[in-house]
């Protein structure tokens, strides 16, 4: 999965939104979520040893800020 869908109808997983084009997933639950509730937050990625740039819908920032 490359994080942009091919385009089609998509349904954002927490507000329900409903849209047509290129659609958005979260990189750490891989669900479907529009640009209102997806942030770009820094992450480490142990398989480079660097911190990386994700795009991480609102549920996923929510349950690792627990």
């Amino acid at each position: 999965m490359n994080g942009d869908g091919e385009g089609g109808y998509w349904l954002c997983h927490v507000c329900e939104l409903k849209s047509i084009g290129k659609s958005r997933v979260c990189a750490a639950c891989f669900k479907t979520t529009c640009d209102k509730h997806l942030r770009h937050v820094t992450a480490y990625n142990p398989a480079t040893g660097l911190y990386e740039l994700q795009p991480i819908c609102l549920h996923c920032a929510i349950e690792s800020s627990l």
